[in-house]
């Protein structure tokens, strides 16, 4: 079926560069070049060889852009989340939201390295990596067999009653900052009488980038729950 999809989408995507062509040269002529021929003048003489020559060129461009600006194949790894997601955590959490994390951390990329040395489809940093026995951190079965691993790790720190989706959120947020980090945010949250187990009321005390990170992953598991096509 993805055979098949990428095929319509190829043409879909040639019919809207062939169609621009003809607005493109028509632009050209009328308001870019008003007294030379675009069509004829690259064809030195010859309007039709022209014609078809332009088309081309822009053709080439806009399905350039068209490629650029297409969305990355979400729909690869889904056997390595769903094996490890349920390998660690059962029917507990789906294994979607794993997958989501993923989206967040990468969009999937094995060879995307952060700012920061974090690398591969979890953004593993290398110390990490090797507590998880993650020995390439740019192999992506390796990475997300290690980042789920990881996630289980974490979501056995988070033991007080709160619901599934806090408790993944926890999860999620000491992934991304590091466990003391969100325990010191706990504590906080403690002594100003607020309750230190649900994200919504932890929130004044996370960081930025952590609390986005858990709001990514969650739309990005809603889409992912919308759209089949990407959920194997």
């Amino acid at each position: 079926m993805d055979t098949v999809f990428n095929i319509i989408t190829a043409l879909f995507a040639l019919v809207i560069a062939l169609v621009a062509s003809g607005i493109a040269i028509r632009v050209f002529d009328k308001y870019l070049f008003p007294t030379v021929d675009f069509a004829d003048h690259l064809s030195g003489g010859n309007g039709a060889v022209g014609k078809v020559v332009a088309a081309i060129i822009v053709m080439t461009f806009f399905t350039a852009a068209w490629v650029m600006a297409a969305p990355p194949d979400y729909n690869r790894y889904d056997a390595q989340f769903r094996k490890w997601g349920k390998w660690e955590f059962g029917r507990t959490v789906d294994w979607r939201h794993f997958k989501a994390q993923g989206l967040t951390e990468s969009l999937l990329n094995p060879g995307l390295c952060s700012h920061v040395g974090a690398c591969g489809v979890m953004q593993f940093m290398p110390a990490t990596a090797v507590a998880m026995g993650v020995t390439n951190r740019f192999d992506a079965k390796q990475s997300i067999r290690g980042g789920i691993k990881y996630d289980k790790r974490l979501w056995d720190q988070f033991t007080a009653p709160r619901p599934k989706l806090d408790r993944l959120a926890f999860t999620f947020m000491a992934y991304n900052a590091g466990l003391g980090n969100v325990l010191i945010w706990q504590k906080q949250a403690v002594a100003a009488g607020v309750n230190p187990n649900l994200f919504e009321t932890l929130k004044p005390w996370v960081w930025k980038e952590p609390r986005g990170y858990v709001e990514r992953s969650r739309r990005w598991y809603a889409r992912l729950k919308r759209n089949k096509r990407w959920t194997g």
